[in-house]
């Protein structure tokens, strides 16, 4: 592998299949073109890391690729899939603060991230990012029409369409779901 000083990309999915999958694909795709990839994940996602053909293990055919884990917290091991997940989102501070040292930890080798691609649920990567002089790429995973929902749930909310009248409880709260920190003007 050629001497560091090149681009280094940080994915950072949220750890749920739909999520890890897309991301994962995009990982060896971007390694593929000699970019360093570090793939960030949970303890509890490495399970759900399907067809991945051991890049980490197999440096020789993936020399641009690693793997870093996240550990979790303790309680988080008899959690199903999803509500490890909504544990993970909750816990957003410890989680932070761990991407903060690992980003310390690869300016300290001389391997400095260059780009964070994160998960759109991780909206606090852009502090980081920017903390670290750096940009983060959002990373939707599921379709436009999605995304556009997400959108517009405060304009839904703002003009009574939502939540639902006569319904007595939501399945989640829709104001969660909404992507109304995100600043579009500069677009």
């Amino acid at each position: 592998m050629e001497s560091f000083g090149k681009a280094h990309v940080l994915i950072f999915p949220i750890p749920l299949q739909g999520h890890i999958n897309p991301m994962m694909l995009l990982a060896r795709k971007v390694a593929s073109t000699c970019t360093m990839v570090t793939f960030l994940h949970t303890e509890r996602s490495l399970s759900m890391l399907v067809n991945i053909d051991n890049m980490d293990d197999d440096k020789e055919n993936h020399p641009y690729f690693k793997m870093q884990m996240l550990p979790n917290p303790s309680h988080d091991n008899n959690l199903s899939p999803t509500s490890a997940a909504l544990r993970f989102l909750t816990n957003q501070s410890l989680y932070r603060s761990k991407l903060e040292e690992i980003m310390r930890a690869f300016v300290d080798k001389g391997q400095p991230v260059t780009c964070i691609v994160s998960d759109s649920f991780l909206p606090w990567t852009q502090d980081v990012a920017n903390e670290f002089g750096i940009p983060r790429i959002e990373f939707w995973s599921s379709s436009v029409t999605v995304y556009s929902m997400g959108y517009h749930i405060p304009e839904l909310i703002n003009n009574g369409y939502l939540p639902l009248q006569g319904i007595e409880r939501a399945f989640f709260d829709i104001r969660w779901y909404s992507f109304s920190h995100l600043n579009y003007s500069s677009l």
